[in-house]
């Protein structure tokens, strides 16, 4: 990988993760959306 190109996680977008679940057959109900800071870090 060169200085130039940019790290693998850059490239990830919710649409990549979105196709990737629904190339394993999988159907995602809506749009995948942020969670705030506080809620990413709780666990219910």
């Amino acid at each position: 990988m060169s200085a130039a190109s940019p790290h693998p996680f850059e490239t990830l977008t919710p649409q990549r993760v979105v196709e990737a679940v629904e190339s394993q057959g999988f159907w995602l109900p809506g749009e995948p959306f942020a969670l705030n800071s506080y809620e990413n870090r709780v666990m219910p």
